[in-house]
């Protein structure tokens, strides 16, 4: 049986679906930064977090100003339903020891849950 994951070994991520969608509604106001962007992988944690992985350094710097990350919170509302504040947005680049802690819930469960016969 798979053992849980405590929260000392690392979080539980939820992929959240569409992010290239998110991208594009960030080209239409900021080409430069979308492009920053596209490599990027965006999650919500269990407290309701708003979790992006970049890949870039120049992305980090450029979403430390607080209008890119205003533009971020727009784009990525309509994925989530609701419009997160800024406070709730994480963007790291994790290392590979981080990120080999972290639980990534990916739709393919959702997927697989929604074929399970009633």
């Amino acid at each position: 049986a798979p053992t849980p994951i405590s929260p000392a070994t690392g979080r539980v991520l939820h992929r959240v679906r569409g992010y290239m969608n998110c991208v594009e509604r960030v080209r239409r106001e900021n080409s430069m930064l979308a492009s920053f962007l596209e490599d990027g992988k965006l999650f919500l944690d269990d407290n309701g977090k708003v979790v992006l992985q970049l890949t870039n350094p120049m992305a980090l710097m450029l979403l430390e100003g607080v209008a890119d990350k205003a533009l971020l919170c727009r784009a990525v509302a309509p994925e989530l339903k609701k419009t997160p504040k800024s406070s709730d947005l994480i963007i790291e680049m994790p290392d590979e020891q981080e990120a080999a802690r972290d639980t990534v819930l990916d739709d393919l469960l959702e997927a697989a849950s929604d074929t399970t016969p009633q």
